[in-house]
């Protein structure tokens, strides 16, 4: 305390940086005056902190959502829980190159990619994570605490991590993993899930002593009584006395105890055996609507067991290398999933997957899936976290279409064509509309040369028409206003060069326009899947269209574009910086610090002092500028206290967070003296 009156008395001293009216007051007024400005400022930080935490410390992403997300701190304080299968092949980027040159390009999406090994099936992969610029530090950690946010802010509680192997490249990313959760997201967590087809598991012990090294992890997945969540994918190949070996070795060796949730491909041929050993239970699913009817009934005999629960909840399956796929009929098998956790009560849900794109299940955002699949996820998954739809406030408009009949044959060189799994849904050619509104709407769709319009009602609902060669364009219209388009870059072709049986993504919200003020908001239950359609007009009717919004702030500090770049921070004391696109008919998405922005026009002036990052996404590329920002006082330090994280997750920790930041900013003199 010595220390700090010592530092007011100095700076107390120096006149010339003192405002007249501070020199001409006494030591003890003076002692006053800044008592009373650490008072003040006290009580002012420790409202905007309650304040912000009040409003939940929203997510940035909400702004691409038709509803705004919880906070972080209602979702990951759900005793719900939400993990999606995080496969090690595939991170964001193999090898730092620009997306034009990489090995997702040149080695897995090209046919005759990694010498050709992949030529019979057209190549591995039809996907790809989103492109982005190379990044000069330590790219992989920067890529993992990337795919950590994207699912932190869309809700996910975690992700379950396929253990392929005991050292080597897969296992170097689980630890990547687990140490950029906590720089993200301190809530977190990684569920550790070995993987009975690799070699991660040929030897219990080693199992055993491979995740004893990392079970102090702060990540790692436990539950809140401190036993270690182990789900294993396949454990009926090992066994279920391999498994009670590899329990007992984590208790008597390493002190650790398991609560064991092994996540079957065959859940009754095996739950019996299993019973007497695990916590809960879990099943790898289906990927079709048909084999997907009756999931109820596993997450009975669960319970009746008393077993937790692990429903999964999937997208779509298409896997060329394997050559079969299974009709997830659009997002019908993502919202039929999602509907059996809810009304079964299951108390976690898996995503399988967040990014295998060999199976073409990926849920993360992709080059094909943008954001759609993660997005709609957001929706159901705080139905299932809160218990309640969440409020519709804004409209969305989610499209999905193949890019080719599915019986449509490759004119390459591909011999190896996938095939309907069996007992799947039957195959079907149709672009779907998924439209999210606060109120009923007009919606035209255009699918080549056919055009259809119909009324859209309130909430959650799905209209389908046939898919036909060409572009796919929908809208959304009241009272001949438009109010929001989006136009899909992803061709329909009866001549693919190679099959592509993976659902395609656009999302309004994120790819398309935004126009007229959305109505009022309703809070709904999903509508039924398929409204009765208006009289078809003429065809081809053209939008009603209406003037986008301005692309430029009144009076920006700095205006760029993907390729003014510099390597050297643009420095700016307040005021909007104004993200334009390469040419006109382009759009760029913008993130600032890794959360997307609602709009091209960043708002320096509400960012804290320091170097901040500026993603911008166009045509599939990320590039990145540095700013740093100078924002006057008091206003950088109301910034501060505003961003400060609630590490305790109470109302109570961010005031006197926020107390902390007051005493020191007027201490050390930031204000007046």
């Amino acid at each position: 305390m010595q220390k700090n009156k010592n530092t007011i008395n100095r700076s107390l001293k120096n006149k010339k940086a003192q405002p007249k009216f501070v020199a001409r007051l006494s030591k003890p007024s003076r002692m006053t005056v800044t008592i009373a400005i650490v008072v003040l400022c006290s009580a002012l930080f420790a409202y905007v902190a309650a304040v912000r935490y009040q409003a939940g410390n929203s997510n940035a992403g909400s702004a691409a959502l038709p509803f705004d997300l919880p906070s972080n701190a209602t979702l990951k304080g759900s005793p719900k829980k939400v993990f999606a299968h995080y496969f090690t092949p595939y991170p964001i980027s193999l090898d730092n190159k620009a997306a034009t040159a990489d090995y997702y390009t040149n080695g897995y999406l090209n046919p005759a990619g990694e010498s050709g090994k992949h030529a019979a099936y057209g190549g591995l992969l039809r996907d790809r994570p989103l492109a982005r610029a190379p990044i000069a530090s330590n790219y992989q950690l920067e890529d993992m605490k990337t795919e950590i946010r994207r699912a932190s802010e869309a809700g996910l509680d975690g992700f379950t991590v396929d253990m392929l192997g005991l050292s080597g490249t897969h296992w170097d990313r689980l630890k990547l993993l687990l140490q950029a959760a906590p720089q993200v997201d301190g809530n977190f967590k990684i569920m550790l899930m070995p993987d009975s087809n690799s070699g991660a598991t040929n030897d219990a012990a080693a199992l055993a002593a491979s995740i004893a090294s990392i079970a102090n992890s702060p990540a790692v997945y436990k539950l809140s009584d401190g036993r270690l969540v182990v789900s294993p994918f396949y454990p009926e190949k090992r066994g279920a006395a391999y498994w009670q070996n590899f329990i007992s070795i984590m208790k008597n060796q390493y002190g650790i105890t398991v609560a064991f949730v092994p996540c079957f491909l065959n859940y009754n041929a095996n739950a019996a055996a299993f019973a007497p050993f695990s916590y809960g239970f879990s099943n790898w699913g289906n990927r079709s609507p048909a084999l997907n009817a009756s999931l109820a009934s596993n997450i009975a005999d669960a319970h009746a067991k008393g077993k937790i629960w692990m429903q999964p909840v999937s997208v779509q399956d298409s896997r060329p290398n394997q050559g079969i796929y299974d009709e997830a009929n659009n997002t019908e098998n993502l919202r039929v999933t999602w509907n059996a956790a809810i009304a079964n009560n299951a108390e976690w849900v898996q995503i399988p997957t967040w990014n295998d794109y060999s199976e073409g299940a990926q849920i993360s955002p992709s080059a094909n899936n943008n954001w759609g699949p993660l997005d709609i996820s957001s929706y159901y998954l705080t139905r299932y976290k809160t218990g309640t739809w969440p409020t519709i406030k804004r409209d969305v408009l989610y499209v999905s279409h193949r890019k080719q009949p599915a019986a449509a044959k490759p004119t390459g060189s591909q011999t190896k064509l996938m095939t309907l799994r069996g007992g799947s849904s039957p195959a079907r050619d149709t672009v779907e509309v998924l439209s999210v509104l606060p109120a009923a709407g007009n919606i035209t769709v255009k699918i080549g040369a056919s055009s259809y319009s119909y009324t859209a009602p309130a909430g959650l609902s799905s209209k389908t028409y046939p898919l036909s060669s060409g572009t796919v364009y929908a809208s959304l219209s009241r009272n001949n206003v438009l109010a929001t388009d989006v136009t899909s870059p992803f061709a329909i072709t009866t001549s693919p060069v190679v099959q592509n049986l993976q659902y395609h993504f656009v999302v309004s919200s994120r790819d398309g326009k935004q126009y007229a003020a959305p109505a009022q908001p309703v809070t709904p239950a999903p509508a039924p899947s398929t409204p009765a359609p208006s009289p078809t007009p003429p065809a081809n009717p053209d939008p009603v269209t209406a003037p986008a919004p301005p692309a430029d702030s009144p009076d920006p500090v700095a205006v760029i574009t993907p390729g003014t770049v510099t390597e050297e921070p643009i420095k700016v004391s307040g005021g909007d910086i104004v993200i334009n696109p390469t040419t006109p008919s382009d759009t760029v998405k913008v993130s600032v610090n890794g959360k997307v922005q609602p709009t091209n026009i960043v708002n320096t002036t509400n960012l804290t002092n320091g170097k901040h990052t500026i993603e911008i996404e166009e045509n599939g590329v990320v590039t990145k500028q540095e700013i740093e920002v100078t924002n006057p006082l008091p206003r950088a330090a109301l910034n501060e206290v505003k961003d400060k994280p609630v590490v305790f997750g109470s109302g109570f920790a961010a005031v006197v967070a926020s107390l902390g930041v007051a005493i020191r900013w007027a201490l050390i003199g930031k204000f007046f003296f």
